[in-house]
Order: structure tokens, then C-alpha cells, then sequence
């Protein structure tokens, strides 16, 4: 069932894909379109990771459609144990602690794909070592200190006639042992997740990991699959890229956003890959990446939407450096050109207390609601001791955003500096 209900998807997917790009007419289903609103916070979602036991908390905040009914939710650094008094107990009392990632399950709900679950429908995994928590994916003994953290989305890619597989992206991090401070981490690789069993449950998973070349003359200062689309390639039905976006660190003070492509059934092998050189050029992985967007942060997301009968690309990411903002770019085409970067919403709790920051806003297409488009974000604070003070920071927050009113707003953007 599982299987005839994801061939089923795929179809769908492809179909609209191929629509779209032959020109012809989409048929609009019978469907509201909230045209009352621009942005609205969305409690509803936000209320289903308000926990006080077990999984707590976390940043990353990444989603993958399974296909078969089921959401993934992959997350980065996680709060484990008991909220007492509104604050994580404390690691000392034994009853709470961080590991790097974490995993997160629920099934669609029957009323919409766009519904939050019931709270207590949802599954959280990470792994265990007799009493002590750990990450859910870590390296290998003998593979160096360090872990993993998420890139970026999932993405579920054909393996065969009817099987699919799952994959995502983790930065390998490492500690600085030149200093002991909260953020003081730098990334040593990147690594390819292959989840070759994705309709079983995750306990169940039979996962590969293969670490991705580095760049020659960027090492280690680019972050692989921050997100990741499946791309079909002209003139063939059956075939699709797997695009693979980067974000070059090189410049702290203006991350550049790169592109390389893979044929989707051969992504593991690596020396197939191609990079981006602008212009519609693609050459080997091991040659330049012609950037493709700047000054942009660490995560984002970029997702195909349909506005009216016209498809578009759009990029969710927060204000670098920690600004208030989460922005939006456009794009008619996945290697752009891109907008130039909008704001469409402001935080404003990190505007009434300077010890608050914001970051990871990215949207997540697979549960959004009919005409919008869901976005979340993750509100942190610089100092540890009050993030494990107040349990209200370092959660899922949601706000979801008009799809009409998102293209009205880059038109009137597009006016405005014509004019």
C-alpha cells in the first residue's frame, strides 16, 4: 500500500513538473486561497514540539516527504530529559542533556496534508548507550573526533521501478582546541546520507554515509546539500538530476551560494557529479563553482511552488549575522537568476532582549497549506545558561506566508528598482 501510494505521488509530481515546463494549463483544484494575510504565526504547528519530557528542543529544523503518508523531521543539536519550572533540568541532575541530531516521524493527518498532528501521534528517535542519550547518526570509531549536524532538507529519489531512497546531507563538525567557547566548532567534511530502506521504520534503517571531495581551493569551507531538488532532465520522462546547493564560508562577511548536480540514481558516485559554472555551463565537481547568489546564511531552503499557472523557486533564509529577518528570493529557474533578497517578517522578541538571536528560517512545501507556504525558525540566546533556563527558547517556530501576496511582494520589488 505503501508503495502504490507513493508511485502514486511521484506521478503527480512528475506530471506537474512536465505541465509546467511544456506550457501547458495546470487544472486549479477547489481549493481557498488566503488572500486576507500576508504572515501569520501559526501556534498550532509550534504547539506540537512544545514538550516537556523526552525530545525538548532543537534547532536545523529539516523536512522530508516519505511519500507514503509519513513526515520526516530531521534536527540538529537537541535537548533530551525534563522541563521543570519551565527550564531544561539541569545536566548535572542527570535529567537533561544536548546530542547533535535527531529524527522525527508523524503520519499526514486524514483531515490535510497541511494539518499539524496531534502531539502524541508524532515519533522522535536519537540513540542510546545504556543510561547516556546520544545523536541519532554519528561518525564511525576510527573516523576522527567530531559529529554529525544536518545540512539541510531530505529527499526521497528513485532506486528502481517501484523503491525509492532517501537522501540528506550532514556537516561533519569539529571542535577548535584552541578554545572551550559555545561556538567556538569549524566544519571538517561534509557527508552523503543514503537511507536504502525508507518505508520501514527508522529504528529499521540500513543507512550509508560517503564523504563528499572537498573543493580544492575551498577545503572544507563549503557546506553541502543545505537543500536539495529533484530536477528533471529534458527529454527524458524517467530520468531527474538531484541539484545539490552549497553555501561557500570562505568569506564569513558574504557566503556565496554554489550549485553541483548529480544524476539522481547514481548520487553515491561522486566522480559523477558536475558543478555549476553560470551561464547554463556545467563542468566536473572538482572544478570551480560559479557562485550563484551572495550574502546569504549558513541553512536555507529553496523549494518549487506554484503561484497562479507559473512555477517558481523560492529561497527562505534568515538576515546573516544574526539580523531579525527572515527574507525570501525568487526565481522562474533553480539556478536562478536570483532575486535580490526581501524581508517578510520581522522577529521581534531578539528586538526586546540583545541576549536573543535568530537563525534556520526555511520553508517547508510538503505541509504547507493550500496557497501558502509554512516557514520556520529557531529563536537562541547567546548565553547557554539562558537557553537552559528557559525552555521557551530553542524550539520550532512557525509562520506561514501568502503565496499570492509573496509574488505581489517581489513584483512590487521588481517595480521599485526598475523605477
Amino acid at each position: 500500500m505503501k508503495r502504490l501510494r507513493r508511485a502514486i505521488v511521484v506521478a503527480c509530481l512528475i506530471g506537474v513538473y512536465f505541465a509546467l515546463f511544456l506550457g501547458c494549463e495546470l487544472r486549479k483544484r477547489h481549493e481557498t486561497t488566503p488572500d486576507d494575510f500576508a504572515v501569520a504565526d501559526d501556534p498550532l504547528w509550534e504547539a506540537v514540539f512544545q514538550r516537556t519530557e523526552g525530545w525538548t528542543g532543537a534547532d536545523g529544523i529539516n523536512t522530508a516527504d516519505l511519500l507514503d503518508g509519513r513526515i520526516l523531521w530531521i534536527f540538529g543539536d537537541t535537548w533530551i530529559g525534563e522541563i521543570q519550572q519551565g527550564r531544561h533540568a539541569l545536566p548535572i541532575d542527570l535529567l537533561a542533556e544536548l546530542v547533535n541530531n535527531t529524527l522525527a516521524v508523524h503520519e499526514k493527518p486524514d483531515a490535510g496534508y497541511w494539518m499539524p498532528p496531534d502531539p502524541k501521534a508524532i515519533r522522535f528517535y536519537w540513540g542510546q548507550s545504556g543510561q547516556k542519550n546520544l545523536a541519532w547518526i554519528r561518525p564511525e570509531p576510527g573516523d576522527g573526533s567530531g559529529w554529525y549536524w544536518p545540512a539541510g532538507n531530505g529527499l526521497m529519489v528513485k532506486a528502481g521501478f517501484d523503491s525509492f531512497r532517501l537522501l540528506f546531507f550532514m556537516s561533519k563538525l569539529s571542535r577548535s582546541p584552541a578554545s572551550d567557547e559555545m561556538w567556538a566548532f569549524y566544519r571538517s567534511g561534509n557527508a552523503l546520507v543514503i537511507v536504502n530502506n525508507p518505508d520501514e521504520d527508522v529504528l529499521n534503517w540500513r543507512i550509508q554515509k560517503i564523504s563528499v571531495p572537498l573543493s580544492p581551493s575551498r577545503g572544507e569551507k563549503i557546506g553541502w546539500g543545505v537543500t536539495l531538488l529533484s530536477v528533471p532532465v529534458p527529454g527524458e520522462f524517467k530520468e531527474s538530476y538531484l541539484y545539490i546547493y552549497g553555501i561557500d564560508e570562505s568569506d564569513l562577511g558574504n557566503k556565496k551560494l554554489l550549485l553541483a548536480r548529480s544524476p539522481s540514481s547514481r548520487v553515491e558516485e561522486t566522480g559523477a557529479w558536475q558543478a555549476y559554472h553560470g551561464d547554463g555551463v556545467w563542468g566536473t565537481f572538482a572544478s570551480e563553482c560559479y557562485p550563484i547568489a551572495e550574502h546569504l546564511a549558513s541553512e536555507l531552503s529553496i523549494e518549487p511552488v506554484v503561484i497562479g499557472k507559473s512555477l517558481w523557486y523560492v529561497m527562505v533564509h534568515s538576515e546573516d549575522g544574526f539580523g531579525s529577518h527572515i527574507l525570501i528570493r525568487m526565481a522562474q529557474h533553480p539556478e536562478g537568476p536570483w532575486s535580490q533578497p526581501f524581508p517578510i517578517y520581522q522577529v521581534e522578541d531578539v528586538l526586546k532582549n540583545k541576549a536573543f538571536v535568530t537563525y534556520a528560517a526555511k520553508s517547508h512545501a510538503c505541509i504547507s497549506r493550500p496557497g501558502e507556504l509554512l516557514i520556520s525558525y529557531v529563536i537562541n540566546a547567546i548565553d547557554f545558561d539562558m537557553v537552559s533556563q528557559n525552555a521557551d527558547l530553542y524550539r520550532p517556530r512557525f509562520i506561514r506566508i501568502s503565496l499570492n501576496r509573496l509574488l505581489q511582494q517581489h513584483n512590487g520589488i521588481l517595480l521599485h528598482n526598475n523605477n
